[in-house]
């Protein structure tokens, strides 16, 4: 009732003060172009009611033109005249008539013809359950939609379905925010913010000299409003004749002293919006000062008697109005600024305790994206209580209705003193809803204790995946590297490079950084120098070549080895199995032996997961090279073997592929729904690594906890999640069918193995119940080198399935098979064009 009435009062009030303007636009429109002045067209209002709104015609007129109206900045159909009506916003001062007669409101959504009320969902005609508005969130928000439609055009796109599928949901977004948030304060907000716009593009740059008039002319008026209100205060509303006709030339006086003392004291050289206390004692001898120098003007003055008590009352109404301005103006750029951007991002604050708390008063005070609407918290003891005016709206099992019902746009986490666990699950349950997910870092990397906007990160996989961090000995570790020479092979890769950053800190003597790609040796080299001021040693070798690595041996004399080279892809060995042999069990065999008869302390083979049982080439090729380690084990070196699965990021992994999937619009690609993978980052992958390397005494094979394994088609809709998509909606999954050699799920304790818990919750040792006889091995070794030699791939699979335990010969072709992981189309082009 009270926007009904508010809607009147306005609407007439407009009609009959801007009648001259509207006079005046009408007959420059008339003299433009013949036709009728006023244009009508048929909208959608209230319940769905269609009406006619009104507009001032704006185009060249022409009956037969019965199309849509969507029209671009270079519509050459636009009048001179009409370019500036739209830009000003004055072609639609009709709709003031729409107003009176309840077909519209003064602010609301925006009103829509009926050809797109058709696209609307369920959801979106909710718009229509309130009276359309002249102004409102998205007539603010999309006040250039020419100028994007021009945009569109220019780049070659259907102007009408670009406006369907990129323009219109973004307008109904806003719209459904007015009318799940809509309040007075709210109307008032926007109000204020379309006069400020039609004012000028952007109200608080405006040009200096206009900006400067605006204030003095704000000054003089309040100057000679005080000295009348002076007077009628004195004579209690009966002001003699003869002040009444002396108060020109009083008025005219003051005026200037007041100017004069304002600049004087500098009081036009500072920012209203960031007035202060030292404005305020400015404004106070300002206004003491020109007082003073009024009083003797009125010395001067031929009246009989002039009542200096008005002088007085005058300064001090003068200081209030003066001083008044300013701080109003402070106040409304302090509190009514940040909210009359609509682009802000609704946050919702997950965590009500001091992080949550610092969060949302800096998300107040400063100028941020973030618009706070909230809080959530798992205690329902704070339920319904405030923080800095935001209510806390529920617990973790109300987050998918807070997010769905208040439009949340992002969800930030304030919860730094959560276990791994716990975090993990809160994480999860933030990104299904379908919000964007934002996280502060745990309480160690708080600088200076407080949680600040600046700290704000996305959520990474690594969240998603966290176990509780790894506790390392680091003097154990530090024993057996520091000042010793140590070798890393393959170490310009994921693992290899790692090892060397983890290496550095513990003070080797020499690091030798060994690798067959220049590039990424180049690489790792310059990191180590350039961020940990290391000089290592880049060495360019082929682990096949056991002549040049003999070199490097005798030269560089290594004492520690940690062996991280090999083919790793599954698929690309399945076809060149004779580079999987050549290279993971031969060059594996060269090193080894080498470091043997060099009488190296310590070697480390980085294995893996699918060593065990294996169904690949490349998992066959890496339990074999394991049989050789442990082989030559027993003499001066410890021999070691570290078997763990996959690490996140590390080239050619199924991260990174499932990324660059998301980022080109899908479809992402999954080999099966309930095909699992064991997970952990690299950094913690090398950390227990390190540990494990000090630990073994020699023939061991450590085993790395995994934590639970992971479905893949569960990672992808978390990648897709984490990327601002909807899985099945946004991106489409696809299923293609487990490729050459993979298996749906990995383990980690082979059938001949038994598994032992070490001093290190982290780490398990792998005993094996029966080794293959030494002369087998061998024997096998030379049959394996002359099939590889030979590119003999049928032989190399026999070789294998009767030297690598749970291996065999696949006698079928692989025939992948596709199918789609939802009943829906990859992302359209409009939909790709956007992530261009």
């Amino acid at each position: 009732m009270i926007k009904r009435a508010a809607d009147i009062v306005v609407s007439a009030l407009g009609l009959f003060l801007l009648m001259p303007l509207a006079l005046i636009v009408s007959v420059l429109i008339k003299r433009e172009s013949p036709g009728p002045v006023f244009y009508k067209q048929k909208r959608v209002g209230l319940n769905g009611k269609e009406f006619d709104l009104y507009k001032f015609r704006t185009m060249k007129h022409n009956p037969g033109d019965t199309g849509l109206k969507i029209t671009r900045a270079d519509d050459d159909r636009i009048t001179r005249i009409g370019r500036f009506l739209r830009k000003a916003k004055l072609d639609e001062l009709p709709q003031l008539l729409n107003i009176l007669k309840g077909e519209m409101s003064l602010v609301g959504p925006r009103p829509e013809v009926m050809h797109y009320i058709e696209h609307y969902t369920e959801e979106q005609l909710r718009v229509l359950s309130v009276r359309p508005g002249l102004t409102g969130l998205t007539q603010l928000e999309y006040a250039d939609e020419e100028t994007l439609l021009q945009m569109c055009k220019d780049r070659g796109e259907d102007v009408h379905d670009f406006y369907i599928e990129q323009i219109l949901p973004k307008k109904l977004g806003y719209d459904l925010r007015y009318v799940n948030d809509q309040s007075l304060k709210l109307d008032l907000i926007i109000f204020i913010k379309t006069l400020l716009q039609v004012v000028h593009k952007e109200a608080y740059k405006l040009p200096g000299l206009l900006r400067m008039a605006i204030k003095v002319g704000l000054d003089i008026a309040g100057i000679v409003f005080s000295l009348y209100i002076a007077f009628v205060f004195v004579y209690e509303g009966d002001i003699p004749e003869e002040y009444l006709n002396a108060f020109p030339a009083l008025a005219v006086s003051l005026v200037g002293l007041r100017l004069g003392a304002l600049c004087y004291f500098g009081l036009y050289h500072a920012f209203w919006r960031y007035t202060s206390i030292t404005e305020g004692f400015s404004m106070l001898q300002a206004a003491l000062a020109s007082g003073a120098g009024f009083a003797l003007v009125c010395l001067l003055m031929p009246l009989d008697y002039y009542p200096y008590s008005v002088i007085a009352i005058d300064a001090g109404v003068t200081l209030f109005l003066l001083l008044g301005y300013r701080i109003l103006m402070r106040v409304a750029y302090e509190t009514l600024r940040p909210q009359l951007d609509p682009i802000r991002l609704r946050t919702l604050i997950y965590g009500a305790g001091d992080a949550g708390e610092m969060i949302a008063r800096e998300m107040q005070q400063k100028r941020s994206i973030y618009q706070p609407i909230g809080f959530v918290d798992d205690d329902p003891k704070k339920l319904y209580t405030e923080i800095h005016g935001l209510p806390v709206l529920g617990t973790e099992t109300d987050l998918n209705r807070i997010v769905e019902n208040r439009q949340v746009d992002e969800v930030v986490i304030t919860l730094p003193s959560l276990t791994a666990s716990r975090l993990k699950e809160i994480v999860h349950k933030c990104i299904v809803t379908n919000a964007r997910v934002s996280i502060i870092p745990s309480l160690p990397e708080i600088i200076g204790g407080e949680a600040k906007l600046s700290q704000l990160r996305n959520i990474e996989l690594e969240d998603l995946l966290s176990r509780e961090p790894v506790k390392s000995d680091m003097q154990e570790v530090a024993a057996y590297l520091q000042g010793e020479r140590v070798l890393v092979t393959g170490a310009g890769g994921s693992i290899g490079s790692e090892i060397c950053r983890q290496i550095v800190n513990v003070g080797p003597a020499e690091l030798m950084v060994l690798g067959h790609g220049e590039n990424s040796i180049f690489s790792i080299e310059q990191e180590l120098f350039n961020n940990h001021h290391f000089r290592a040693i880049p060495i360019i070798a082929d682990m096949q070549d056991r002549d040049k690595l003999e070199a490097v041996f005798e030269e560089f004399k290594p004492t520690v080895v940690f062996h991280a080279a090999a083919h790793k892809h599954v698929p690309l060995m399945e076809d060149n199995p004779e580079e999987a042999i050549k290279n993971n069990v031969f060059g594996t065999k060269n090193l080894a032996e080498i470091a043997r008869a060099c009488r190296v302390k310590a070697f480390v083979l980085i294995s893996t997961d699918k060593a065990v049982s294996p169904s690949s080439i490349m998992g066959a090729s890496k339990r074999v090279a394991e049989m050789i380690v442990r082989s030559l084990s027993g003499g001066h070196t410890r021999f070691m073997i570290v078997r763990f699965g996959n690490v996140l990021g590390s080239r050619g992994s199924v991260v990174p592929t499932l990324k660059a999937q998301i980022e080109r619009g899908g479809p992402v690609t999954v080999t099966h729904p309930e095909m699992t993978r064991y997970f952990m980052t690299i950094p913690e992958a090398v950390q227990l690594t390190l540990q494990a390397g000090a630990m073994g005494t020699g023939g061991e094979i450590f085993v790395l906890d995994m934590g639970e394994p992971v479905k893949i088609l569960d990672l992808a809709k978390s990648l897709i999640r984490l990327a601002g998509y909807v899985p099945g909606k946004d991106i489409s999954i696809a299923f293609t069918g487990p490729r050459p050699g993979e298996k749906l799920h990995e383990e980690l304790v082979a059938p001949e193995e038994v598994r032992r818990a070490t001093r290190h919750e982290r780490i398990f040792s792998n005993y094996q119940l029966e080794d293959a006889p030494p002369g087998k091995i061998e024997a096998a070794l030379k049959d394996l080198w002359m099939a590889a030699k030979r590119c003999d791939r049928q032989g190399i699979r026999e070789i294998l399935s009767d030297l690598a335990p749970g291996f065999q010969v696949k006698t079928k072709p692989y025939k992948p098979t596709v199918t789609l992981g939802f009943d829906r189309e990859p992302l359209s082009m409009v939909n790709k064009e956007r992530e261009k």
